[in-house]
């Protein structure tokens, strides 16, 4: 890959406290200290920071991230929603500095009678704020996921780690069909992040040799133009050293201009648009 591409992350967490026992001992000066050495490193941007309160861990997040993002500039905080929340939480979302929403979507939610009512006012909400949409959710929700989605073409959602298409997926599998008809819409845009969940738990399969065909897919039928690279710092490095959340596979196909597309002018143009809506 070109060294001089810089980048601009879509998804990483900060935690107060770090993600885990381990990451805070590994780096005791803290994740955003670790990952200020890395951005200046690798070149990164503006870094889309992806709020989590779905463990008790980690109550509060929204806060933290918010808090954080008034020190500093690079960080773009997307609140985290929880299933059902009141339509109070999500309506004041750009007057309380954030640019976006984050949910994470699972099969119980969606079987759920009250769920397409509920996520149709979100949706809603975030429409008319011109705010982006951050969606965490695996394959028995996609269909679901669709329904709603496409009545909402204005409103760019972003799918975390490549639509979260299962273990080495197979672009052909017909059990991936509303997965495809999900990441096709106009409006997604797939993030290459979190290509470690295409190895099996417990194997020592290469991420490369897991997730390389189905990228292959994404770049093929969704393009450049829509794609966005993210690191899932730190939880990644429970799975991969950083370096290897850098170098995405299966990009080979795409030449310099596609890759500033992936890897930075994408979520710049989208950040842009919401900072633009909001004068």
């Amino acid at each position: 890959m070109t060294s001089d591409i810089r980048r601009a992350d879509a998804h990483v967490h900060f935690f107060e406290g770090s993600y885990n026992d381990r990451r805070q001992a590994a780096h005791p000066e803290g994740e955003v200290a670790h990952y200020a050495q890395l951005r200046g490193h690798h070149g990164i941007t503006d870094v889309l920071v992806i709020g989590y309160e779905g463990n008790p861990r980690f109550k509060g997040n929204n806060e933290f991230i918010r808090a954080l993002s008034a020190t500093y500039a690079w960080m773009h905080p997307v609140a985290f929603i929880a299933p059902g929340a009141a339509a109070s939480s999500i309506a004041g979302l750009r007057t309380e500095g954030f640019v976006g929403a984050s949910l994470y979507v699972d099969a119980q939610q969606v079987e759920d009678p009250d769920w397409p009512a509920w996520m149709t006012r979100t949706l809603a909400h975030l429409d008319e704020q011109h705010l982006l949409l951050s969606i965490n959710a695996g394959p028995a929700t996609h269909r679901a996921l669709y329904d709603v989605l496409s009545r909402r073409p204005n409103l760019a959602f972003l799918m975390s780690h490549l639509g979260l298409p299962g273990v080495q997926p197979d672009p052909s599998d017909k059990s991936l069909v509303a997965t495809k008809d999900l990441l096709m819409l106009a409006n997604c845009h797939p993030k290459l992040s979190g290509a470690y969940a295409t190895v099996a738990p417990g194997h020592t399969q290469d991420v490369a040799a897991a997730a390389t065909d189905w990228i292959h897919w994404l770049v093929d039928n969704i393009g450049p133009k829509r794609l966005l690279w993210g690191s899932d710092y730190s939880p990644v490095l429970e799975f991969l050293p950083f370096q290897q959340a850098i170098d995405v596979p299966g990009l080979q196909s795409l030449d310099d201009s596609q890759r500033r597309l992936v890897f930075s002018y994408n979520l710049e143009r989208l950040l842009a648009h919401v900072r633009a809506s909001a004068s």
